[in-house]
């Protein structure tokens, strides 16, 4: 595949902090990368990073040992931001949680929702979350699960990891809770209800998380 082509395979998307920081990080738009390929597409857009402070790729299902290449793949690419590869429960059940990421790479928990294990999201390995559009929306049209969304962004904060969600605008829905994701759509931020205790309450842990970011 020519470089051209590479680059627009592997297009951009961004998420906005809500934490008042102005920090912005980049999401690869193409929806899974395999490890074979990932050297390539980090290479096709590494120019594109300057004002990021960190890129997910979301990682096609794959075994443990496909993991850890993609892992030491990423590490050595050397971007200049962080590179969190996003994975699903599955991917997570086949790792040894003892095998965390580094200073350059981590790793993120993909489309968390009201059936992910507390055990999951609290896993060694994992860095950061991200929960799923359907479960962010459902929250906001049923008690129960607004409930359960509310608890788990608390049990995240408490553990020092990073959660990413859909801002819904007020509105759209009957509930319409102001949740408190860390980093929402670019498209959906400016939307968005205004954070308000976001700015408070952070862990030591978060706030290490954060500066290992802006690096």
């Amino acid at each position: 595949m020519s470089a051209a082509a590479q680059r627009a395979d592997a297009s951009i998307c961004h998420w906005s902090s809500t934490l008042g920081d102005g920090s912005t990080i980049a999401e690869l738009s193409k929806s899974h990368v395999d490890s074979e390929s990932l050297a390539s597409t980090l290479s096709a857009i590494a120019t594109e990073l300057a004002d990021c402070v960190a890129l997910i790729v979301h990682l096609k299902p794959a075994t443990a040992d496909d993991l850890y290449a993609a892992m030491a793949t990423a590490e050595a690419a050397r971007l200049p931001v962080r590179v969190c590869l996003a994975i699903e429960r599955e991917a997570l059940a086949r790792i040894d949680s003892s095998k965390r990421g580094d200073e350059r790479v981590g790793l993120l928990l993909d489309n968390v929702d009201a059936q992910t294990p507390l055990g999951d999201i609290a896993n060694d390995a994992i860095e950061a979350i991200r929960f799923g559009p359907a479960f962010s929306k459902q929250a906001t049209q049923n008690l129960r699960s607004e409930c359960i969304l509310d608890a788990m962004l608390g049990f995240a904060r408490n553990i020092g990891a990073v959660t990413f969600g859909s801002a819904l605008r007020t509105g759209e829905t009957w509930l319409a809770p102001e949740f408190e994701f860390d980093y929402v759509p670019v498209s959906s931020n400016k939307s968005a209800n205004a954070p308000g205790s976001l700015l408070l309450n952070r862990t030591v842990q978060r706030a290490a998380w954060a500066a290992e970011f802006n690096r």
